[in-house]
């Protein structure tokens, strides 16, 4: 069975080294981004530089407390010649009212980006609305919760009282996590139906494809911000009633997840643009009036405008460069 020192520093140190890989792929595809989109909007070129530095600032951060973590509970260890159980528990409360403020500021954005993203491919305003509410309600929570969780000596006096003392302060943090998941889902299940709805209006095969690979992408990474919340709140319940901090592991990484996956949604448009470029066009069997399959043709990055424009699809190539897009 592990020490309560063990169940809390190893999950600390596993969480902490995923949230660097994550970081070092997120200034990769930072990189990448102001390579490739040099013509996007500068609203959004400015959201991919703050998210770019806020998570340099949690990394930042979080090296810094497993640094004091580690010489404070080295130095006690020192000075009592023994290994001391609660030193990182004392620190362990600070660290999660820090980083769930943090991680809001990282996923808030990115939600309403996504949400932004619905707006202009006509979602429907019901679901903008869930999505505002929960990304909000989201954000108030993470900021309840590092304002109202008890810290260091506080939380270990609660802690020795029992369980009951120390659940209630924790409602917020179950709030922002449950509402951050809410607006995951509700962004997912809104991008697949917008775009279910835009495929049956298009006459085009091109257009179709290139549409299910978007929804594809959608699913992909709108559930994997949801389950990294969820196991997360779970873990987080399950921990604090064991006295363990499993929850360090996905609490690491949720806002790199975030940040991430915004990135990756930015940068596969190259990818999506070559291949547009180059794809033979054919109408469906459906749109033609007489009940024939028309034939198919190659397609320009001019044809290929027009047609994804007049039926409102969410992939625009631009007017001025055949080799550029413009992403919603």
């Amino acid at each position: 069975m592990l020490s309560r020192y063990d169940a809390t520093a190893g999950p600390f140190l596993v969480g902490l080294c995923l949230s660097m890989v994550l970081y070092g792929s997120l200034v990769v595809q930072g990189f990448m981004y102001y390579q490739t989109s040099k013509k996007d909007q500068a609203w959004i070129r400015w959201t991919v530089l703050y998210l770019v530095a806020m998570e340099t600032a949690i990394t930042g951060y979080d090296i810094h407390q497993k640094y004091i973590d580690d010489a404070h509970t080295f130095a006690l260890a020192s000075d009592r010649g023994m290994p001391v159980p609660n030193g990182p528990m004392t620190a362990l409360s600070t660290m999660m009212s820090v980083n769930a403020i943090l991680t809001v500021l990282v996923s808030t954005p990115v939600q309403l980006f996504f949400a932004w993203r619905i707006k202009v491919l006509g979602g429907p305003k019901l679901m903008l609305a869930i999505i505002a509410f929960a990304a909000f309600g989201s954000l108030a929570g993470g900021i309840s919760t590092g304002i109202l969780v008890p810290r260091g000596d506080e939380a270990e006096a609660r802690m020795a009282i029992g369980w009951r003392s120390v659940a209630a302060s924790f409602a917020p943090s179950i709030t922002w996590l449950v509402m951050s998941a809410i607006a995951d889902l509700s962004i997912t299940g809104c991008l697949v139906y917008t775009l279910t709805q835009q495929t049956r209006r298009n006459s085009f095969q091109a257009t179709d494809d290139l549409v299910t690979k978007i929804m594809r992408f959608a699913i992909e990474t709108g559930l994997l911000t949801t389950l990294c919340t969820l196991a997360e709140a779970i873990l987080f319940y399950v921990s604090y009633r064991t006295f363990a901090s499993f929850y360090f592991i996905p609490d690491f990484i949720l806002s790199k997840v975030y940040a991430n996956s915004l990135l990756a949604t930015l940068n596969v448009r190259a990818k999506w643009k070559d291949e547009a470029t180059v794809a033979p066009m054919s109408f469906n069997a459906a749109s033609n009036s007489n009940g024939s399959t028309l034939g198919t043709r190659p397609v320009t990055a001019t044809s290929e405008k027009s047609a994804v424009k007049k039926d409102g699809a969410v992939f625009v190539l631009s007017s001025t460069a055949p080799a550029s897009t413009e992403s919603v």
